[in-house]
């Protein structure tokens, strides 16, 4: 099943309009957590600002399955929460 990630920040959001195939909800949010844990990870380490609050993972039918804070994978110091 096709899954999109929309990023929302405080001026702009990215809607994802290709999305990706997932064989299930679970690994949908389980891979898509794993990648923006890492990415904010990333982007917090090199001092740069994360351009988004959260994500949205939206299922094919439109729907909202899971929304993804950026504070749930990083803390104030910088360090990645295990997830």
């Amino acid at each position: 099943m096709k899954y999109f990630i929309h990023a929302h920040g405080a001026l702009d959001s990215v809607i994802d309009r290709d999305g990706l195939e997932f064989s299930s909800e679970d690994q949908a949010v389980a891979e898509i957590a794993t990648s923006l844990s890492e990415i904010v990870g990333e982007m917090k380490a090199r001092g740069e600002p994360v351009p988004f609050d959260r994500v949205d993972i939206v299922n094919a039918d439109g729907n909202v399955i899971r929304t993804l804070s950026v504070t749930d994978f990083v803390s104030n110091d910088g360090e990645k929460w295990p997830r």
